[in-house]
């Protein structure tokens, strides 16, 4: 024999599963959040470095070259140069990719009956936003790498040419 069917009872129960459910979405998102930050500042930090360190040991050295290999020299610097700016670029983008995955993340809306926790009115643009800065976060990235292989190309011709 079955219990009485109670509707405060079966409320209470889905409740209970709704808040679980929203609870493992919202430690899933922080948790695969603070993961891909931590990973992303730390490949954009080592790409700024990488151009910063290059360019600094350049001008260390540049007094002692001839007047010609400074000149080859030079023209690498600009793309080292180009190559910290655009390092700084991906991480601005980094960090509004990150606002905005936070953005979509806090504009779900839960409820009380499955699918307890669903898309709100603004999910979509945060989610929109989030893919836009995040394309531009990587496209920024791989140019600052592009750039520093571009300005050591050059340092090594003005080494092999003069």
């Amino acid at each position: 024999m079955q219990p009485p069917h109670d509707p405060q009872w079966s409320f209470e129960q889905n409740r209970a599963i709704a808040e679980q459910a929203h609870d493992r979405v919202f430690k899933t998102a922080n948790m695969l959040n603070e993961a891909s930050v931590n990973g992303g500042n730390l490949a954009l930090r080592m790409v700024l470095l990488i151009n910063g360190g290059a360019a600094v040991a350049l001008l260390s050295f540049m007094n002692a070259l001839p007047k010609e290999q400074k000149q080859a020299i030079a023209g690498a610097l600009a793309w080292l140069a180009w190559g910290v700016v655009a390092a700084a670029l991906a991480l601005g983008m980094a960090y509004f990719t990150n606002r905005c995955a936070a953005g979509a993340q806090l504009s779900r809306q839960t409820q009380y009956q499955a699918p307890y926790v669903v898309p709100g009115p603004r999910t979509a643009m945060w989610t929109r936003f989030y893919w836009a800065f995040h394309i531009l976060a990587v496209l920024f990235g791989l140019t600052s790498l592009v750039l520093f292989v571009v300005g050591m190309l050059q340092v090594k011709s003005a080494f092999i040419n003069l």
